[in-house]
């Protein structure tokens, strides 16, 4: 049986790489591009998905476009209701958020890169 990874991403250059990437015989990807859409697909697919990989920023729905807001941490809470395993892929702070700024200074943030690496959060999620 196929696994199932939710894909949360808004950018259709790393939907597409993604898609690419994570794709095989093994591996169905889903996308969703919103909050939104990734809370409606998590309670569809339920416990079919295998697994969730989100970037951090996305935005809530089409009406609302800003992506400045980690709304990624939303999936990754449902995601942990729901007991799917998820892992944060994100290139960390290409929306020059505020809050990450002041995080990033105090804390050790454990994604750091400077460009989305589907395929290595692929591996950390089938580590979990």
């Amino acid at each position: 049986m196929k696994k199932i990874i939710l894909v949360v991403e808004d950018t259709p250059e790393e939907v597409a790489s993604a898609k690419e990437v994570l794709t095989s015989d093994e591996v169905q990807v889903v996308i969703a591009t919103t909050l939104h859409d990734a809370l409606r697909m998590t309670k569809v697919f339920g416990q079919k998905l295998s697994g969730i990989i989100t970037d951090l920023h996305i935005p809530e729905s089409e009406a609302k476009a800003d992506a400045s807001k980690p709304q990624g941490l939303a999936v990754v809470v449902e995601a942990i209701k729901a007991e799917i395993p998820t892992v944060i892929c994100s290139d960390v702070n290409h929306h020059d958020a505020d809050y990450l700024k002041i995080v990033t200074g105090h804390f050790s943030v454990p994604f750091i890169m400077d460009r989305k690496d589907w395929v290595g959060a692929f591996k950390q999620l089938s580590d979990i």
